[in-house]
């Protein structure tokens, strides 16, 4: 047992079993812990971005409810674990990427004053069941609570307008004139339950439009100026001219010249290329460029606001905005007229002495507790998808879903799900043992991005346990010849047979002779391809967009048997942009856009339904535009347009339900046949058996995941 593993500043030793270290680390708890203790969500991404990025740990499990981290290692390795923690738990600097997400909140915080009012409203109704209070102290006390009514009411008629919040303070007023304040408190009590629970649940939606982003963007990411007493400069404010610094495993943040170091850069993360390539003095590095190691001073080329690379964004994008049923339109048009009506004429009862059929004409508002429903039909279905770590931003996304016509995914997501594959071809008489090309590459790309490094070409290096010990690896060609020298003495070249074509294979040499090749293939995994056919089969038509040419894209795509028009090549950001606003036609047509570059910034806005996929290094600004993002499982897409389709089915269903029951209560109430308190709970009743229908219809859906392997569709891909 390694005796310093014990102890740190950062953790405290759980439990040490070979191979199996659990650790808990101080301030990750996020209950019961003060707020300063907490790990914030820069942190937490950066604590998973090292473990995820370290080729030699077999697994790892962060439990932030435990507030702990269970490592499985190799033996071997074990005397690496201390220096992988220290950095895996070390804060970064400040606006050291472009995490745009906010300090973190505490779970209730939007309920907060419907709870204290809720509270408020049961605690009088406790006390007075212990020991009854005068009815004109209810009176007083139940009037006191309808403020928060009033002032919604008063926003209301500020607006020019009467809606379900004046009849609710109707139905109130009436209550307490008709001396009912035990009534009306329950009623209240309800109401805050209903929506201290829905904002609870509520997911956030925050930054959903360009300019709004690149705000943010300004206004969070900092600069490091050369001068450590300085203070960072906000991104906003940062002036062509200026100098700042960069280390290994950030994004430029805009277009820059490197004054001074050496950076090692690659371009995926705005266009997807791959090719690391050292940047030397004077060379200009473009925005979004990602650092994988070194580190340097670079100064500014442009500001933010005429940093090309944002220029569409300031452009305005409205949606096209999927056309609605004929149902929706419809009750839209009669809830217009509905409100103001009741309203009038539960005033009329009222005045003329019938208490009960102006409670039932008050309380009569079956389009409001519909649209609730829908609502919480909506928040069933994002807390059960957040269980399968699909991240829903706008609950409104799972109705669009089921409208959508075409879905354009991007061949970058498409890597992200199945990845650059590689496989070696020998030489004959050359007699490299097995492995030994992979290992090679495993070994250049654990050199070039250190032992805890990001994968440069693919994670199936990462998996390889024992990489080729590297003594130096020089970069020529811009990215595509490696001049290495291993620690055993041999002087290897790998370099691309055709250096314009992406997916050359490697030639590698040992000694000035060619001993084998290593083959790259971009192919979309069995998800994908069992999601391709399930979308077929659900009448949505899949698009591929890349700026790879043509030729290289449908190679990529090989499996997908898409046709010929939904194959999109050497699309830049204006390209992508423009076939997303050519598919949603006169807006009869809904498009979903799946994409993570920053040339897919644009198109993101622009579409219906916005998507990404989450990965260990994704791009946290890109996430801040998608409505929703999924995890690296393409079977995910067919099943959200069909719990899409199924939730507007019990949606229309509900409202059959709660249509039929409240007209049925109202005519009750009416006649004086049921109490004012029995009216209340019947009231609500439907809304209960409408929650049931929903949580049945997420439910049945079938389509949680399952941790089942997609079966392949044929015989043809169980060959391959």
């Amino acid at each position: 047992m390694v005796a310093d593993l014990a102890h740190s500043r950062h953790w405290t030793q759980v439990s040490d079993l070979p191979g199996r270290l659990r650790v808990r680390c101080h301030g990750l708890n996020p209950v019961g812990e003060p707020v300063s203790n907490r790990l914030d969500s820069t942190l937490l991404h950066h604590c998973r971005l090292t473990l995820s990025s370290c080729h030699w740990l077999r697994g790892f499990r962060i439990n932030p409810l435990a507030g702990s981290i269970c490592l499985h290692y190799p033996p071997q390795h074990r005397r690496d674990l201390k220096t992988l923690l220290e950095r895996a738990l070390t804060p970064p600097l400040p606006g050291s990427g472009l995490d745009l997400a906010d300090p973190e909140q505490s779970l209730f915080a939007p309920g907060r004053p419907l709870i204290r009012h809720g509270l408020s409203c049961a605690s009088i109704l406790l006390i007075d069941a212990i020991t009854p209070l005068p009815l004109t102290l209810l009176l007083g006390l139940s009037s006191l609570l309808l403020w928060p009514r009033i002032n919604a009411a008063l926003r209301q008629l500020r607006q020019g307008r009467l809606d379900v919040e004046t009849l609710e303070l109707g139905f109130s007023t009436a209550m307490l004139l008709e001396g009912l304040p035990r009534e009306t408190l329950t009623d209240l009590g309800i109401h805050d339950a209903t929506e201290a629970v829905q904002g609870v649940m509520q997911p956030e939606e925050d930054v959903v439009d360009g300019d709004r982003l690149l705000a943010r963007l300004g206004r969070v990411v900092q600069l490091q100026p050369p001068d450590s007493a300085a203070d960072p400069i906000p991104l906003a404010q940062a002036k062509p001219g200026q100098h700042y610094l960069i280390h290994g495993q950030q994004l430029c943040p805009l277009r820059s010249t490197l004054v001074s170091g050496r950076l090692l850069v690659s371009n995926r993360r705005i266009n997807g290329h791959w090719h690391p390539r050292w940047l030397k003095r004077g060379e200009v590095i473009p925005t979004g460029s990602l650092v994988i190691r070194g580190q340097g001073t670079l100064e500014l080329s442009e500001a933010l606001i005429s940093d090309p690379t944002y220029a569409l964004l300031h452009e305005q994008h409205d949606r096209s905005r999927i056309e609605t049923g004929v149902l929706d339109r419809r009750l839209q048009r009669l809830s217009d007229w509905m409100s103001p009506l009741l309203l009038a004429g539960g005033g009329v009862m009222l005045a003329r002495g019938s208490g009960e059929i102006a409670l039932a004409a008050l309380r009569f508002s079956p389009l409001h507790n519909w649209s609730d429903s829908v609502t919480a039909s909506r928040l069933t279905a994002v807390a059960d998808l957040a269980l399968h770590k699909v991240r829903i931003r706008n609950p409104n996304v799972l109705s669009s879903l089921g409208r959508i016509r075409h879905l354009v995914v991007t061949q970058s997501c498409l890597n992200q799900a199945g990845g650059m594959r590689l496989k070696e071809e020998t030489v004959p008489g050359a007699d490299p043992t097995n492995g030994e090309l992979l290992r090679l590459l495993a070994g250049i790309q654990s050199w070039l991005s250190g032992i805890d490094g990001m994968a440069i070409w693919t994670r199936q290096l990462q998996e390889i346990e024992t990489p080729t010990a590297i003594t130096s690896v020089a970069i020529e060609a811009d990215g595509r010849r490696y001049n290495v020298r291993t620690r055993a003495g041999d002087n290897v070249v790998i370099e691309a047979e055709r250096p314009d074509d992406l997916l050359t294979p490697l030639r590698v040499s040992r000694h000035g002779a060619c001993i084998g090749r290593i083959v790259l293939q971009f192919l979309p995994d069995d998800h994908w391809l069992e999601a391709a056919e399930m979308l077929h089969q659900l009448g949505i038509r899949l698009h591929v967009v890349s700026s790879l040419p043509d030729d290289q894209l449908d190679t990529c795509t090989e499996g997908l048997q898409l046709p010929d028009d939904q194959r999109h090549g050497a699309c830049d950001a204006e390209a992508r942009l423009a076939l997303i606003r050519r598919l949603q036609g006169n807006g009869s047509n809904g498009v979903a856009y799946m994409g993570y570059l920053l040339q897919d910034l644009a198109a993101l806005e622009q579409a219906d339904v916005s998507m990404g996929m989450t990965t260990p290094d994704d791009s946290l600004m890109v996430a801040r535009l998608c409505d929703l993002m999924i995890p690296t499982n393409a079977s995910w897409l067919p099943r959200l347009v069909t719990m899409s389709r199924r939730l507007q089915q019990a949606e229309t269903g509900n409202f059959s339900l709660i249509t039929g029951s409240q007209i049925a209560t109202a005519l009750i109430t009416a006649s004086g046949w049921i109490a004012p308190m029995q009216a209340i709970l019947f009231y609500d009743l439907p809304m209960l058996l409408a929650e049931l229908n929903n949580i049945l219809c997420v439910q049945t859906a079938g389509y949680a995941a399952s941790g089942h392997p997609v079966p392949s569709r044929n015989k043809r891909q169980d060959a391959r």
